[in-house]
């Protein structure tokens, strides 16, 4: 996600203290949503290879890494930002990422949204869904579902739109969807449109100034506490 020298881990000192927890909370935030994308493509990919003896965890590793709540909070800190220009860039996150608030919302309020939720004969939590390798040269892509909860009779599941001139190679993993009753997130470009926005703001931060050096990031600390010696009895 962060490019190898980036800037936005190692800011101006002379930064106001406000600036710099709002770098902060956007490249972490950032680098969240990446971590769950990446472990949601190898869950993916482990649920592909494994479909005579699948890990039942499987499923639950996957809805947990795909409900991206880090892409969510990305969009509101970048919206609160003082002084950040919206620019194309900004315009082009913020539009390409609304449908991850409508999601942030139905499951926010999930409670409420059972009832509409059977009445369209959905899953609760959704459905995810993923194109994988093709079967055999100059065919089209898989397509994978992953259903989770009980699957109730006339149950409604959506897949994944194929396109038929387009084939995925062996151990790819493509446009991963998170499908719910009235809302559907494609992760893939979700993500990449995050990582668009982290590159944008780092060629910003290159710019800054750093007249009294940089800081440290992600700085771990331990402190050992060990019993005093203890003196003979009778010494002072």
């Amino acid at each position: 996600m962060l490019s190898p020298d980036s800037p936005l881990t190692s800011l101006p000192r002379d930064l106001p203290r406000r600036q710099i927890l709002f770098l902060d909370a956007i490249r972490l935030s950032g680098q969240m949503a990446d971590f769950a994308y990446r472990a949601l493509v190898d869950t993916a990919r482990r649920l592909m290879q494994r479909t005579d003896k699948p890990n039942p965890d499987d499923a639950t590793r996957a809805i947990t890494h795909a409900y991206i709540d880090a892409a969510n909070r990305l969009r509101e800190v970048v919206r609160s930002m003082p002084g950040l220009k919206h620019n194309h860039e900004y315009e082009l996150f913020m539009r390409g990422t609304n449908s991850v608030e409508q999601l942030r919302n139905v499951v926010q309020h999930l409670n409420q949204e059972l009832k509409t939720i059977a009445e369209r004969r959905t899953a609760s939590m959704g459905t995810l869904s993923w194109l994988g390798p093709s079967p055999a040269p100059d065919c089209p892509a898989t397509a994978w579902i992953l259903q989770w909860g009980s699957y109730y009779p006339e149950l409604r599941t959506v897949g994944s739109r194929i396109d038929l001139l387009t084939g995925v190679t062996e151990g790819g993993v493509e446009d991963i969807c998170l499908t719910t009753s009235a809302t559907r997130v494609d992760l893939t470009h979700t993500c990449d449109r995050i990582q668009r926005l982290i590159r944008a703001i780092e060629a910003a931060a290159r710019k800054l100034p750093a007249k009294s050096g940089k800081l440290g990031s992600d700085v771990l600390m331990h402190f050992e506490l060990r019993p005093a010696p203890t003196q003979p009895q009778g010494e002072a």
